[in-house]
Protein backbone atom coordinates (compact mmCIF):
# COMPACT_ATOMS: atom_id res chain seq x y z
CA UNK A 1 0.00 0.00 0.00
CA UNK A 2 1.44 3.22 -1.11
CA UNK A 3 0.78 6.69 0.96
CA UNK A 4 1.70 10.21 -0.97
CA UNK A 5 -0.40 13.50 -1.45
CA UNK A 6 -1.39 14.31 -4.69
CA UNK A 7 -2.76 16.74 -6.82
CA UNK A 8 -7.03 16.52 -7.13
CA UNK A 9 -5.93 15.54 -10.96
CA UNK A 10 -4.21 12.89 -9.85
CA UNK A 11 -6.54 11.20 -8.01
CA UNK A 12 -8.99 11.52 -11.10
CA UNK A 13 -6.49 10.29 -13.29
CA UNK A 14 -5.62 7.56 -10.83
CA UNK A 15 -9.35 6.28 -10.21
CA UNK A 16 -10.71 6.36 -13.86
CA UNK A 17 -7.43 5.09 -15.41
CA UNK A 18 -6.52 2.17 -13.61
CA UNK A 19 -8.49 1.47 -10.82
CA UNK A 20 -11.58 -1.27 -10.25
CA UNK A 21 -12.72 0.89 -6.72
CA UNK A 22 -12.48 3.29 -4.31
CA UNK A 23 -13.74 4.38 -0.87
CA UNK A 24 -13.80 7.45 0.94
CA UNK A 25 -12.54 6.15 4.54
CA UNK A 26 -10.81 8.26 7.23
CA UNK A 27 -10.48 11.54 5.37
CA UNK A 28 -8.58 9.59 2.48
CA UNK A 29 -9.26 8.66 -1.06
CA UNK A 30 -8.61 5.33 -1.74
CA UNK A 31 -8.16 3.58 -5.16
CA UNK A 32 -7.77 0.10 -5.75
CA UNK A 33 -6.92 -2.70 -8.44
CA UNK A 34 -8.13 -6.49 -7.06
CA UNK A 35 -8.42 -5.75 -3.46
CA UNK A 36 -7.34 -3.42 -0.45
CA UNK A 37 -4.10 -5.30 -0.52
CA UNK A 38 -2.75 -3.53 -3.84
CA UNK A 39 -4.35 -0.17 -3.05
CA UNK A 40 -3.05 3.18 -3.52
CA UNK A 41 -4.23 5.35 -0.70
CA UNK A 42 -4.46 8.64 -1.57
CA UNK A 43 -4.91 11.51 1.59
CA UNK A 44 -7.35 14.35 1.10
CA UNK A 45 -9.09 17.08 3.15
CA UNK A 46 -11.62 14.90 4.96
CA UNK A 47 -14.18 17.22 4.37
CA UNK A 48 -13.69 17.03 0.41
CA UNK A 49 -13.08 12.83 0.96
CA UNK A 50 -16.67 11.56 0.00
CA UNK A 51 -17.52 14.07 -2.11
CA UNK A 52 -14.95 12.94 -4.29
CA UNK A 53 -15.62 9.54 -3.76
CA UNK A 54 -18.83 9.72 -4.79
CA UNK A 55 -17.62 11.57 -7.53
CA UNK A 56 -15.22 8.92 -8.77
CA UNK A 57 -17.60 6.09 -8.29
CA UNK A 58 -20.08 7.73 -11.07
CA UNK A 59 -16.73 8.10 -12.98
CA UNK A 60 -15.71 4.39 -12.51
CA UNK A 61 -19.62 3.32 -13.32
CA UNK A 62 -19.97 5.39 -16.34
CA UNK A 63 -16.36 3.55 -17.43
CA UNK A 64 -18.08 -0.05 -16.86
CA UNK A 65 -15.84 -0.90 -13.87
CA UNK A 66 -17.04 -2.12 -10.68
CA UNK A 67 -17.24 0.10 -7.62
CA UNK A 68 -18.22 1.04 -4.42
CA UNK A 69 -18.78 4.08 -2.24
CA UNK A 70 -17.98 3.49 1.53
CA UNK A 71 -17.71 5.89 4.17
CA UNK A 72 -16.72 3.57 6.87
CA UNK A 73 -19.91 1.20 6.67
CA UNK A 74 -19.91 -2.03 4.38
CA UNK A 75 -19.28 -1.68 0.93
CA UNK A 76 -22.24 -1.93 -2.00
CA UNK A 77 -20.67 -3.81 -4.99
CA UNK A 78 -21.03 -5.59 -7.98
CA UNK A 79 -20.39 -8.92 -7.22
CA UNK A 80 -17.02 -10.06 -8.16
CA UNK A 81 -14.92 -13.69 -8.73
CA UNK A 82 -11.59 -14.24 -10.34
CA UNK A 83 -12.87 -16.92 -12.51
CA UNK A 84 -14.33 -15.92 -15.56
CA UNK A 85 -17.19 -18.37 -17.25
CA UNK A 86 -17.27 -18.67 -21.22
CA UNK A 87 -20.28 -17.67 -22.39
CA UNK A 88 -21.17 -17.45 -26.66
CA UNK A 89 -24.75 -18.46 -28.38
CA UNK A 90 -25.03 -19.87 -31.87
CA UNK A 91 -26.88 -16.76 -32.96
CA UNK A 92 -23.86 -14.40 -32.59
CA UNK A 93 -20.66 -14.21 -31.57
CA UNK A 94 -18.98 -11.98 -28.77
CA UNK A 95 -19.30 -7.73 -29.91
CA UNK A 96 -21.62 -8.88 -32.94
CA UNK A 97 -24.71 -7.59 -33.91
CA UNK A 98 -27.85 -9.13 -32.40
CA UNK A 99 -29.95 -10.91 -35.24
CA UNK A 100 -33.55 -8.67 -35.28
CA UNK A 101 -35.44 -12.05 -34.86
CA UNK A 102 -33.95 -11.63 -30.91
CA UNK A 103 -35.40 -7.62 -30.75
CA UNK A 104 -38.60 -6.19 -30.68
CA UNK A 105 -37.91 -5.47 -34.32
CA UNK A 106 -38.69 -9.14 -34.82
CA UNK A 107 -39.81 -12.27 -32.72
CA UNK A 108 -38.65 -10.92 -29.88
CA UNK A 109 -37.75 -14.15 -28.37
CA UNK A 110 -34.47 -14.88 -25.94
CA UNK A 111 -31.45 -16.15 -28.15
CA UNK A 112 -30.01 -19.47 -27.21
CA UNK A 113 -27.07 -19.08 -24.84
CA UNK A 114 -24.18 -21.57 -24.08
CA UNK A 115 -21.41 -21.73 -20.99
CA UNK A 116 -18.84 -23.65 -20.03
CA UNK A 117 -16.39 -23.23 -17.23
CA UNK A 118 -18.23 -23.13 -13.84
CA UNK A 119 -16.54 -23.89 -10.80
CA UNK A 120 -17.08 -27.47 -9.45
CA UNK A 121 -18.94 -25.87 -5.76
CA UNK A 122 -21.59 -24.28 -8.49
CA UNK A 123 -24.71 -24.56 -6.73
CA UNK A 124 -26.83 -22.40 -9.01
CA UNK A 125 -26.40 -19.59 -12.43
CA UNK A 126 -28.06 -16.97 -12.44
CA UNK A 127 -28.09 -14.41 -15.32
CA UNK A 128 -29.04 -10.82 -16.33
CA UNK A 129 -28.71 -9.13 -19.82
CA UNK A 130 -28.63 -5.23 -19.57
CA UNK A 131 -27.96 -2.70 -21.93
CA UNK A 132 -25.50 0.05 -20.23
CA UNK A 133 -25.92 2.28 -23.29
CA UNK A 134 -29.76 2.86 -22.68
CA UNK A 135 -30.58 6.57 -22.03
CA UNK A 136 -31.63 5.72 -18.33
CA UNK A 137 -29.68 6.64 -15.30
CA UNK A 138 -28.93 2.44 -14.94
CA UNK A 139 -28.43 -0.09 -17.30
CA UNK A 140 -31.80 -1.11 -18.64
CA UNK A 141 -32.38 -4.28 -17.57
CA UNK A 142 -33.75 -7.01 -20.59
CA UNK A 143 -33.77 -10.24 -18.59
CA UNK A 144 -33.71 -11.67 -15.23
CA UNK A 145 -33.40 -15.14 -14.47
CA UNK A 146 -32.36 -17.51 -11.46
CA UNK A 147 -32.49 -20.56 -9.34
CA UNK A 148 -31.18 -22.13 -12.97
CA UNK A 149 -30.29 -25.95 -11.74
CA UNK A 150 -25.92 -26.12 -11.95
CA UNK A 151 -26.13 -29.07 -14.08
CA UNK A 152 -27.27 -27.27 -17.15
CA UNK A 153 -24.96 -25.65 -19.40
CA UNK A 154 -27.54 -24.04 -21.85
CA UNK A 155 -30.52 -21.68 -22.29
CA UNK A 156 -32.64 -22.96 -25.46
CA UNK A 157 -33.91 -20.29 -27.75
CA UNK A 158 -37.25 -18.43 -26.73
CA UNK A 159 -37.52 -19.31 -23.27
CA UNK A 160 -41.43 -19.11 -22.10
CA UNK A 161 -42.20 -15.61 -20.39
CA UNK A 162 -43.25 -17.23 -17.78
CA UNK A 163 -42.21 -16.76 -13.76
CA UNK A 164 -41.42 -20.32 -13.74
CA UNK A 165 -40.67 -21.60 -17.10
CA UNK A 166 -40.43 -25.50 -18.07
CA UNK A 167 -37.28 -25.03 -19.15
CA UNK A 168 -34.75 -24.70 -17.74
CA UNK A 169 -36.59 -26.79 -14.95
CA UNK A 170 -36.67 -25.11 -11.61
CA UNK A 171 -35.72 -21.60 -13.06
CA UNK A 172 -37.52 -18.41 -12.26
CA UNK A 173 -37.31 -15.07 -13.94
CA UNK A 174 -37.62 -12.11 -12.60
CA UNK A 175 -38.94 -8.55 -13.88
CA UNK A 176 -37.21 -6.32 -16.01
CA UNK A 177 -37.28 -2.85 -17.12
CA UNK A 178 -40.62 -2.93 -17.89
CA UNK A 179 -42.13 -4.32 -15.42
CA UNK A 180 -42.66 -7.81 -16.88
CA UNK A 181 -41.79 -11.11 -16.65
CA UNK A 182 -38.39 -12.76 -18.54
CA UNK A 183 -37.04 -11.54 -21.63
CA UNK A 184 -37.57 -8.18 -23.77
CA UNK A 185 -35.36 -7.99 -26.63
CA UNK A 186 -33.36 -4.90 -27.73
CA UNK A 187 -35.32 -1.65 -28.33
CA UNK A 188 -33.16 1.00 -28.75
CA UNK A 189 -33.81 4.61 -29.92
CA UNK A 190 -32.20 4.88 -33.15
CA UNK A 191 -29.21 6.47 -33.86
CA UNK A 192 -26.14 4.76 -32.01
CA UNK A 193 -24.78 1.07 -31.77
CA UNK A 194 -26.22 -0.28 -27.90
CA UNK A 195 -24.71 -3.12 -25.93
CA UNK A 196 -26.51 -5.95 -24.73
CA UNK A 197 -24.33 -8.02 -21.95
CA UNK A 198 -25.74 -11.39 -21.14
CA UNK A 199 -23.80 -12.06 -17.91
CA UNK A 200 -23.86 -15.41 -16.34
CA UNK A 201 -23.10 -16.12 -12.59
CA UNK A 202 -21.97 -19.13 -10.52
CA UNK A 203 -23.15 -19.46 -7.17
CA UNK A 204 -22.54 -21.18 -4.23
CA UNK A 205 -25.75 -21.07 -2.67
CA UNK A 206 -29.07 -22.11 -3.62
CA UNK A 207 -31.49 -18.93 -3.59
CA UNK A 208 -35.16 -19.48 -2.04
CA UNK A 209 -36.55 -16.12 -3.24
CA UNK A 210 -39.41 -16.04 -5.64
CA UNK A 211 -40.02 -15.54 -8.78
CA UNK A 212 -40.09 -11.25 -9.56
CA UNK A 213 -36.96 -10.34 -8.40
CA UNK A 214 -35.88 -7.27 -10.50
CA UNK A 215 -31.88 -7.08 -10.95
CA UNK A 216 -31.15 -4.90 -8.19
CA UNK A 217 -32.66 -7.09 -5.37
CA UNK A 218 -31.16 -10.34 -7.53
CA UNK A 219 -27.74 -8.58 -6.75
CA UNK A 220 -28.63 -8.12 -3.36
CA UNK A 221 -29.43 -12.59 -2.90
CA UNK A 222 -26.53 -13.37 -4.41
CA UNK A 223 -23.52 -10.40 -3.16
CA UNK A 224 -21.06 -12.96 -1.49
CA UNK A 225 -21.93 -16.30 -2.87
CA UNK A 226 -20.15 -15.56 -6.54
CA UNK A 227 -17.90 -18.05 -7.41
CA UNK A 228 -17.25 -16.96 -11.22
CA UNK A 229 -18.71 -14.72 -14.20
CA UNK A 230 -18.92 -14.15 -17.72
CA UNK A 231 -20.57 -12.00 -20.09
CA UNK A 232 -21.60 -12.15 -23.46
CA UNK A 233 -21.66 -9.10 -25.50
CA UNK A 234 -24.09 -7.95 -28.51
CA UNK A 235 -24.71 -5.05 -30.16
CA UNK A 236 -27.89 -3.61 -32.01
CA UNK A 237 -28.80 -0.23 -33.51
CA UNK A 238 -32.17 1.07 -35.48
Amino acid sequence: MRWHEPTIAHVVARATGVARGIAARNGAIEVYNDGPETSEVIMIAPRHAAFLAAALASSLATLGCEHSTRSGGAATTEPNASTTIAVTSPAFGQGQPIPAKFTEDGQDVSPELRWSGLPAKTRQIALIMDDPDAPSADPWVHWVIYAIPASTTSLPEGVARDETPNVPAGARQGKNSWGTTGYRGPAPPAGKVHHYHFTVYALDTELSSAPGLDKAALLSQIEGHVLAKGELVGTYRR
